[in-house]
């Protein structure tokens, strides 16, 4: 009788610890399913929005030197995906403008350089080369295009962050972009659309075009005191 005895109590606590296991296991399934409905469970704060319009993302990928992207076109690449130079849709501009810098300073120098004081030489070049490194730079680089890291992502922040449906990406709101209607891109720190540039004016060429502005004036002054100069002396 002892020996049945002995064999029931271990057979009923086998059972209770059999029980005490799948209790145990019971629980962690109930706290894991917890969890991952917490990790499914969507956020307000949170972006979700993908879209698969991807006209206006760059991708490395398929070009290496250029490619277009809205009404322009993209030259070159950094490491990190983003355009270096941008050519506007208002392209013949910059011909133009570098046409009506470039040619009288020529015309100036091979006919009545020589006849000129030293110090209308000196300002003379100072000008015209801040005029003209000024402008080339501000019309060919990159205004201020999104970086490429700041594309179509989930889990950005709503706060920080705005959908823009023509480019089909999101954009930093302390950027501050805009999205230009005749370049057909997002600009960051976009201040105007310049036609004499071709494109438009932001974050990485609007103090080369604060620099630009005063110093194309300058130079036209310059043209007109050079030339009554050379003429006079020259007679």
């Amino acid at each position: 009788m002892t020996e049945i005895s002995i064999e029931n109590q271990n057979d009923k606590s086998i059972d209770k610890n059999s029980s005490e296991e799948n209790s145990t296991d019971n629980q962690t399934k109930k706290q894991n399913n917890g969890l991952l409905k917490n990790e499914v469970k969507p956020n307000d704060n949170i972006i979700e929005y993908t879209s698969s319009d991807q006209s206006n993302i760059v991708n490395p990928t398929k070009c290496k030197l250029y490619m277009f992207v809205g009404r322009t076109l993209f030259i070159f690449f950094d490491k990190y995906s983003n355009p270096i130079f941008i050519i506007g849709p208002h392209w013949p501009m910059i011909i133009f403008v570098i046409s009506i810098i470039s040619i009288p300073m020529l015309l100036l120098y091979i006919f009545l350089w020589k006849y000129l004081s030293f110090f209308i030489r000196l300002f003379g070049s100072i000008n015209f080369w801040t005029a003209f490194l000024s402008y080339t730079y501000t019309a060919i680089i990159n205004p201020g295009y999104p970086r490429n890291t700041i594309g179509k992502r989930l889990g950005l922040p709503k706060n920080d962050y705005y959908f823009c449906e023509y480019c089909q990406f999101y954009l930093k709101k302390i950027a501050f972009g805009t999205h230009c209607d005749l370049c057909d891109i997002c600009i960051e720190k976009y201040d105007h659309h310049c036609m004499w540039t071709g494109h438009c004016i932001g974050k990485n060429n609007k103090i080369t075009f604060i620099i630009f502005v005063p110093s194309i004036f300058s130079l036209l002054i310059y043209f007109f005191v050079a030339l009554v100069q050379g003429m006079s002396r020259s007679i």
